[in-house]
């Protein structure tokens, strides 16, 4: 039995190195591609505007690494906006967010801070009235000369002519109200944009109509309640100034409303209580957003250890049969299993997205506390210290791993079971690392009949100075 146990310790040893190769490169590939970012902001915009990811764009067949792009999410204002809080934005390296990427983990904690502290729908809203630059150079051409007019004209030019640019300016001016309010026209021009948003079926048009019949019909007061409402502002203010805040959101965005509006009522009106909630429905959310990401990070994984299994001619039935045949090559594995178990640092892939996901850690096997003494025959040197294995000490021990004599059969009839042994090593890659190390674990406590009793002076009690 002994053999066979063996050979299974040096094939799961092979499979543990590969695994570590294909975790580095998903690591680095991840990186590169800013794949947890396009993950979690799809799962934000998800979350707040319920949007679907964008259709799958045809890929020329030349250009396969876009496949591994997240397709990205419609735009969505809310999300957009959360997204661009500066507690949000702050989270980002600066020449992530110089490029406008989103911050790979953002925690409950922050999240919620932003979404109280976010002004819902005030720029979507003010879209709805200034929606393109003939309009905006309309209004802005009717606006009387003085102050509001020079002001008006340098931020329209700052924004480079953008509307989108340009109302987001105007939304964060400490002025912004009345300058809204310039831009609006005459009443006839805003019951004529309510008429067009309402015959288009607008989401926003009935909220919008019902703050412009509270407004009394004014247009300065209307623009007020475009830049300030609604909000969940001051979340440590009284319990119902939040909880006419979320019956605002529901008027003007009625899916995040549904959200909120059962959160706070389930909270009853505790206002760290409505907090806790939407923390927790967050952490919900981005469990499933997790699973977007363990998915897609698998078949990368699974692409990645196929193609290094060929690369490098790694077979695990080629291998197997070469520790069966030879008894000092098993003899050798097994002491490196042994003394990687002991001394190796693991590599831990976590898919967790949110303040959290999936990062590259370094956990050492869990039962790797104690020392492992691997069964060495007499003649064969054994050490528990010697380094971690790598790829080039597979191939130092007498592996048939890489391009060489030894490893590559030829054609022979060897060679079918060693095609579909780089294709063993492959799938097994995709498993992580994790997995192959702690079986590895298991193998070799198995061998040497569990773990050694500690020394005796680690039995003693302590004894008091």
């Amino acid at each position: 039995m002994d053999p066979i146990l063996q050979v299974g310790i040096g094939v799961v040893l092979v499979f543990a190195i590969t695994a570590v190769i294909v975790s580095s490169t998903t690591e680095i590939i991840a990186g590169v591609l800013h794949l947890r970012a396009q993950n979690l902001e799809a799962g934000i915009a998800r979350m707040l505007d319920g949007v679907s990811l964008a259709p799958r764009q045809s890929t020329p067949w030349w250009k396969p690494w876009q496949l591994l792009r997240m397709r990205k999410p419609e735009p969505g204002p809310l999300a957009a906006q959360v997204l661009q809080h500066p507690l949000i934005t702050s989270l980002a390296s600066p020449s992530a967010a110089a490029k406008g990427h989103t911050p790979s983990y953002i925690d409950a904690v922050t999240f919620t801070a932003a979404l109280f502290d976010t002004a819902f729908a005030s720029e979507a809203a003010v879209m709805r009235f200034l929606p393109d630059k003939a309009t905006i150079d309309a209004r802005i051409g009717a606006t009387p000369a003085g102050p509001t007019r020079t002001q008006l004209d340098s931020m329209w030019t700052t924004a480079k002519s953008a509307p989108k640019a340009f109302v987001q300016a105007l939304v964060g001016d400490p002025k912004g109200e009345a300058l809204v309010g310039a831009l609006l026209g005459t009443p006839a021009d805003v019951e004529a944009q309510l008429l067009t948003l309402t015959n288009a079926n607008d989401a926003m048009a009935p909220a919008l109509s019902g703050q412009w019949v509270g407004s009394g019909k004014n247009v300065q007061s209307f623009g007020q309640s475009l830049v300030t409402a609604p909000l969940i502002t001051h979340a440590n203010q009284a319990a119902a100034s939040v909880g006419a805040a979320v019956a605002k959101v529901g008027a003007a965005e009625p899916r995040l409303g549904a959200i909120l509006t059962p959160l706070w009522n389930t909270a009853g009106d505790d206002v760290d209580a409505f907090r806790h909630h939407v923390e927790d429905w967050y952490d919900r959310e981005m469990a499933r957003v997790s699973g977007w990401y363990s998915r897609k990070a698998q078949w990368i994984m699974l692409g990645l250890g196929l193609f290094i299994a060929a690369a490098l001619n790694i077979s695990g039935t080629t291998v197997a049969m070469a520790l069966w045949h030879d008894a000092g090559l098993r003899d050798r594995t097994s002491a490196v299993a042994a003394s990687v178990v002991v001394d190796r640092v693991a590599p831990t892939t976590a898919t967790t997205v949110s303040g959290s996901t999936t990062a590259t850690t370094l956990t050492p096997p869990p039962t790797a506390a104690a020392p492992v003494t691997p069964t060495v025959p007499s003649g064969t040197t054994a050490t528990t210290t010697a380094p971690a294995a790598s790829f080039a000490q597979l191939g130092d021990l007498g592996l048939p791993v890489g391009w060489n004599a030894n490893a590559w059969p030829g054609l022979t009839w060897a060679l079918v079971p060693h095609l579909l042994g780089i294709v063993m090593v492959g799938i097994a890659a995709s498993f992580g690392a994790p997995f192959w190390f702690d079986l590895l674990n298991r193998l070799v406590n198995l061998r040497v009949g569990g773990k050694p009793p500690a020394p005796a002076a680690q039995q003693r009690p302590a004894t008091s100075p």
